[in-house]
This record gives structure tokens, C-alpha cells and sequence, in this order.
């Protein structure tokens, strides 16, 4: 993900001063300027030249990032075709997943999918005692009044899945007001979001799972 920061600052911080032998592969290239050799014994990513840029067969572990569509730069396609090639160019990178199996990951795609399910998480944590906020996913304006009003006149709102809407366009959780959603509420027809309840807090945290051991 060219200029993602998190990723230079974690090359730069880690890796290269580490002295390991890694290798960045950047998703949305991918069929454009990468070439994919696969089969039942490996799975190997040549670059536009034919450089080897990865061997599945040699790799250890995966820090996986973030996985996006593909960008075609190059080659113009229409709309249905477009689709349709990066579907495909998807599938093939989940057969490239399947082929680093043997690898630790951080995370592992699945696991990323069912983290990324809101409403599943929070039925999990309501399941082991923990307090959930009043929550509503719609695309109905009206349906999303009512809630505010529940909520006490204000809510949290944010994206079910994606907040990046494109470059430079991105939807982060806000606070609103019914008066927002009179405005701006029709917006949410055509992508539903996810409201919840307000809950004041003294303090924020946030885990990773690596190996088991619950990081800060």
C-alpha cells in the first residue's frame, strides 16, 4: 500500500534496521504489475520485469496488513470487466493465503473478517458480560430519528466495514445530532450504517493478540 505511513514506519522501524530478509507486496498492483505461478507445491509473484518477488515455499511469517482492490493504471476497462478481473484477482490471492498456511500471521485474513463484523463482536462480548451500547444498523432515515431519540438526542455513527470512501474521503465514527441526520440522512439509503448509544468513558483500550498473549 504505496505511502500507507503505519507500513514505513514499521519497515523502517523493525525490519530494515533488523537486518531480516523480507519482502512488501502491495495488493492493489496485483494483477497489473505483479505475475502469480501457482500450483499444488507453491505459489510464486513475479514482478513486471520477472524479478521473484515471493516464494511461498520461503516464507515464515506474514504481517498482514491491509488488503485492497486492484488498481489498473495501465489498462483501461469497462465497468462489468472491471469487476469481474478484480473478483478473480482476489481469488487468487486467497489461494496465495491458503499457500502460506504453514506461515504466522498477523492477522490471518479470516481472523480479520470476523474481527471486522460488528455486530458479531458485540453480541460475543455482550455473551461474556461485558456492557454493550444501544445499537441500530439501517439504511432507514426515519428508523435512525427514532434511535437518536432513544439515545437521548445524540449518537455515535460509523461505517459497518469500510471507512475510506476514496483518497482523501474518509468516514470516521462522529458524533451526531438528529438534526445532522435531517440534513444529511438520505445518504444512508444507499449504505447503511451502524448507530449506537453514547457511553461516557474514563479511559480507552485497545489489544493485540499475538501468540496468544493479549498486548496493550
Amino acid at each position: 500500500m504505496p505511502g500507507d505511513k503505519t507500513v514505513d514506519w514499521f519497515i523502517d522501524r523493525y525490519l530494515v534496521r533488523s537486518g531480516l530478509s523480507w519482502v512488501r507486496f502491495d495488493s492493489d498492483a496485483f494483477p497489473e504489475n505483479y505475475k502469480i505461478d501457482g500450483g499444488l507445491d507453491r505459489v510464486l509473484i513475479h514482478d513486471q520485469y520477472g524479478e521473484m518477488v515471493l516464494n511461498s515455499t520461503e516464507i515464515s511469517s506474514v504481517w498482514y496488513r491491509r488488503n485492497l482492490p486492484s488498481v489498473f493504471q495501465a489498462t483501461v476497462l469497462a465497468a462489468d470487466v472491471l469487476g469481474y478481473a478484480r473478483s478473480e484477482a482476489q481469488a487468487a490471492l486467497r489461494a496465495l493465503n491458503t499457500a502460506l498456511s504453514g506461515a504466522y500471521f498477523v492477522n490471518k485474513p479470516d481472523a480479520n473478517h470476523t474481527a471486522s463484523d460488528k455486530l458479531g463482536q458485540l453480541l460475543d462480548a455482550s455473551a461474556r458480560g461485558l456492557r454493550v451500547p444501544k445499537t441500530l444498523i439501517t439504511n432507514d432515515k426515519s428508523l435512525a430519528l427514532e434511535f437518536v431519540d432513544t439515545c437521548g438526542g445524540e449518537v455515535i455513527v460509523k461505517p459497518l466495514r469500510k471507512g475510506t470512501i476514496a483518497p482523501g474521503k474518509v468516514f470516521y465514527s462522529t458524533l451526531i445530532r438528529a438534526v445532522d441526520l435531517e440534513t444529511r440522512g438520505n445518504a444512508i439509503a444507499i449504505a447503511p450504517v451502524i448507530f449506537q448509544e453514547p457511553i461516557k468513558k474514563a479511559y480507552e483500550c485497545s489489544f493485540k493478540n499475538i501468540m496468544q498473549h493479549p498486548l496493550p
